[in-house]
């Protein structure tokens, strides 16, 4: 069985690193065919590219043209010989691979997604990492069990040639990955998550690229809504246990979840309380508490967040331990939910809206 992997890259990336790596782990060349498909190039990447020409069984494509990861991926898929074609992007990096075991994984599955890691380095990777704990070590291990899935990451994940094409490749979507996943989710194809092939991702650089990131996974929202809504709403009925692990798992949800949950006599009695303690303990205070509704909103809020942070602390520590990665300073995932998710949602909130109003996304720097 024959295996093309295919890097798509605009300007530069970690190809020749990458490459070296999967060389090193295999005894023969035969069946492998490594294509490189470049935007842009830079003149530093260009002199990399030379040393790849000597390589047996490697192809390269340039375009000094923006084509976007979509054309790029489906043009280079078309040259590829393999049996399995296995996409990895420029700013992937292997940790880990095992062909044998790889190859193996596609015996019963048509599209093995790898698992990643975020370089923990910056304050964005911090953030980053908690979001990949939920959801490579919470959300696609029991997705993957199941065989069935509607998400991807399509950073580095490998599917079955025949089935590539029969799904017609990538469409000209803002986000291309989800899409191909609920086409292939709604033709019957097999999901499953493996670690026979590691990945290491670098977070955006900054919060600008952070925030046009997260545009066009919001756009991702509308676009799923819009064309993909019948076999969403399928797959919720089909596996609602999965569907509530989505809920429970997103910071956000499970917020409002413990909004309906929690007893509202409980969060009278504590807030009637404090309102006691401030006016006898804290004379002075008298003069900015002239309402006790406005205590127990602010007891409210505070007492459900403190239940919330806890909950959500302890499942990603507990997830951590057990995933075997790095144990987090429980701060982290306390700004985490006090800034991170909620610029999430704002970001959401404004894709939307704007969408609405003006009846077309907002601009992202993004070729599709």
């Amino acid at each position: 069985m024959k295996i093309s992997f295919i890097f798509p890259v605009y300007k530069e990336g970690k190809v020749l690193e990458n490459i070296l790596k999967i060389m090193n782990s295999i005894n023969s060349f035969e069946n492998i065919e490594i294509i490189v498909t470049v935007d842009n190039p830079t003149e530093e990447f260009l002199k990399k590219l030379k040393i790849l020409e000597k390589l047996k069984n490697t192809k390269i494509i340039i375009s000094k043209e923006r084509r976007g990861k979509v054309a790029a991926v489906n043009e280079a898929s078309k040259r590829a010989n393999g049996d399995i074609l296995i996409f990895l992007d420029s700013d992937v990096e292997i940790s880990y691979i095992d062909i044998e075991k790889l190859l193996k994984d596609f015996d019963e599955s048509d599209i093995v997604e790898f698992y990643k890691e975020i370089k923990d380095r910056s304050i964005l990777g911090k953030f980053f990492n908690i979001e990949f704990t939920i959801y490579y070590d919470i959300i696609l291990p029991l997705v993957s069990k199941m065989r069935r899935s509607i998400v991807m990451n399509g950073g580095g994940f490998g599917v079955k040639r025949i089935v590539w094409e029969k799904l017609g490749g990538y469409k000209r979507v803002y986000v291309e990955d989800v899409d191909f996943a609920i086409r292939a989710y709604a033709h019957g194809f097999k999901y499953k998550l493996t670690k026979n092939l590691k990945l290491k991702i670098d977070p955006p650089k900054s919060w600008r690229q952070w925030f046009d990131q997260r545009k066009r996974w919001s756009i991702a929202v509308i676009e799923i809504l819009l064309n993909h809504s019948k076999v969403v709403i399928d797959y919720i009925l089909k596996y609602p246990y999965l569907a509530l692990l989505l809920l429970l798992t997103n910071p956000i949800i499970l917020f409002s979840i413990l909004v309906i949950l929690i007893p509202y006599q409980l969060i009278y009695k504590t807030g009637y309380s404090f309102y006691l303690f401030l006016l006898n303990n804290l004379s002075f205070m008298y003069i900015f508490i002239t309402s006790f509704s406005a205590v127990l909103g602010f007891v409210s809020i505070f007492l459900l967040y403190l239940i919330y942070i806890i909950l959500i602390t302890a499942m990603i520590e507990i997830i951590s331990y057990i995933g075997k990665r790095k144990i987090y300073n429980p701060m982290w995932i306390i700004l985490a939910n006090l800034v991170y998710f909620p610029l999430y949602l704002t970001v959401l909130i404004y894709t939307v809206g704007y969408y609405i109003i003006f009846e077309r996304p907002p601009k992202v720097n993004w070729k599709v």
